[in-house]
């Protein structure tokens, strides 16, 4: 008999890849003869091995949809990003004049405009979530981690410039690499709210039945972004300072929140399927 227990990151990732009743006789028979004296190398072998092979049946048969739903979803995303400069510009004109008189109805409906307009925003990226899990229904952690990495692939060039430049170029001080590491701070936050937003839109049903812990962690999260998104425009039309450096820590928690709460949501509920 082998006094070693089965290695649980390999049933992790059974489970995971497989849901927690799906490849329960296999890990039954794994543990049945690792106990009969296999070794621990020969236990992963057939786990990778049989997530492998899950993998390559579940492309062959769902590759085209996958592919589908990936690019509709990358070109929601594009549209939202080409449109917001255009559809938005007018609430950042004229600034300067309204940092004079920063505490009138015009400077406050003005903040209120940013908040709603970063508010759709993020809307439409959940609807652009929507389609993508609509669109491919099979595996839809497999579909969203894809679709995050596609997003922000795109932006890989400008951060490859940003690095090269700060290293070779003596004029890219420390102030000011951090300046462009905030402004890339959407990207980050853009591939965690395709995550969190279509994680929660898989689940049925949404939060009921998750713990509190999950609850909480969402909360902070909307309120953090909420916070966050209110400073920035009462800080844009002059009502407090906002300094570079407080955004830039507010982002981090903001976007450190997401991140907690990703693994909460990334666990599939008992019922498991998108509707």
């Amino acid at each position: 008999m082998n006094s070693k227990t089965a290695p649980r990151a390999a049933n992790w990732l059974l489970e995971r890849v497989g849901g927690r009743s799906r490849f329960d006789p296999l890990v039954g028979d794994l543990v049945e003869q690792f106990d009969q004296g296999r070794s621990q190398l020969w236990y992963w072998r057939q786990a990778v091995g049989t997530v492998a092979i899950d993998i390559g049946q579940a492309l062959r048969l769902h590759a085209v949809s996958f592919i589908a739903a990936v690019s509709a979803g990358c070109a929601l995303i594009w549209l939202v990003d080409a449109g917001y400069p255009y559809a938005f510009q007018p609430l950042h004109e004229n600034l300067a004049a309204l940092r004079q008189h920063p505490w009138t109805g015009q400077a406050a409906l003005r903040v209120a405009g940013m908040e709603m307009c970063d508010l759709l925003a993020d809307a439409l990226i959940c609807v652009a979530v929507w389609v993508v899990i609509r669109i491919h229904r099979s595996h839809p952690r497999a579909v969203l981690s894809v679709f995050a990495a596609a997003v922000t692939a795109r932006y890989l060039p400008g951060l490859a410039r940003l690095a090269l430049h700060a290293a070779i170029d003596p004029r890219f001080t420390g102030a000011l690499v951090s300046h462009h590491l905030h402004l890339m701070m959407p990207v980050a936050w853009q591939a965690l709210c395709i995550l969190a937003a279509g994680l929660w839109l898989a689940r049925r049903p949404r939060f009921r039945g998750s713990d509190r812990l999950t609850y909480l962690v969402a909360i902070l999260a909307a309120s953090l972004y909420l916070i966050g998104g209110l400073a920035r425009g009462a800080g844009l039309v002059g009502e407090i300072a906002y300094p570079l450096r407080a955004q830039y820590a507010l982002d981090i928690l903001n976007i450190a929140s997401v991140v907690c709460l990703v693994p909460f949501l990334w666990h599939p509920n008992p019922e498991g399927a998108v509707r």
